[in-house]
């Protein structure tokens, strides 16, 4: 009789053991899920944050390249300030300061870039400019041999060659692209009155 409760008594243990080894390998398999879970996190935490470090730069970075090109326009025949708010509104999606200056420099753009297109004569002259300078920036690359009349060294007649000429190019392609942008966006509709005046009739919706 000894024997036999003892050999219940065993297998009673085996099948607590085997239990007890199978909830043992089920909070482990739970701890790995659980280790695994955090690890996922902590990976996408990590992209996400280096995603949004690269999106910041990247918009300061255009932001800054729009502002410095805006003040290098305003030595151009044509509305510079519209880069510059342009840059300024790129900022603007970062920075407090940036949003506060927009407001008021992007009003006086428009203002100044209506006055630059209201006339013909000033349209003209400012179209006229920038392909002057464009032609300018195409000879400068070009090379054209050093005049009689050059008061100082050769070396120095049309120096840069066409890293030059590029430069000088781009700044009258940049000129006529807001000239024409002002006159698309700004330009009043017209017409001829008596005496050949031009008046605008109505402005276009912006």
């Amino acid at each position: 009789m000894s024997v036999v409760l003892s050999w219940g008594t065993l297998s009673r243990i085996r099948v607590v053991g085997v239990a007890h080894l199978a909830q043992s390998k089920t909070k482990r398999l739970d701890d790995d899920d659980w280790t695994g879970t955090l690890r996922m996190v902590v990976r996408i935490t990590k992209q996400r944050t280096t995603g949004a470090w690269v999106k910041r730069r990247a918009v300061e970075a255009a932001g800054l390249l729009l502002l410095l090109v805006g003040v290098a326009a305003l030595f151009l025949p044509a509305p510079g300030l519209l880069t510059i708010a342009a840059g300024l509104a790129v900022l603007s999606t970062q920075y407090v300061w940036a949003e506060r200056l927009l407001h008021p420099l992007k009003a006086r753009a428009y203002r100044l870039a209506a006055e630059g297109v209201r006339s013909w004569p000033r349209v003209a002259f400012g179209a006229i400019s920038a392909l002057v300078m464009v032609a300018i920036g195409i000879l400068w690359g070009i090379g054209l041999s050093v005049p009689h009349w050059w008061p100082v060294a050769d070396n120095l007649w049309l120096v840069g060659g066409w890293a030059t000429g590029v430069t000088i190019i781009a700044s009258g392609s940049l000129a006529l692209a807001l000239i024409t942008y002002s006159y698309m966006r700004f330009r009043p509709s017209l017409a001829l009155v008596p005496g050949g005046v031009v008046t605008p009739l109505r402005s276009r919706g912006r």
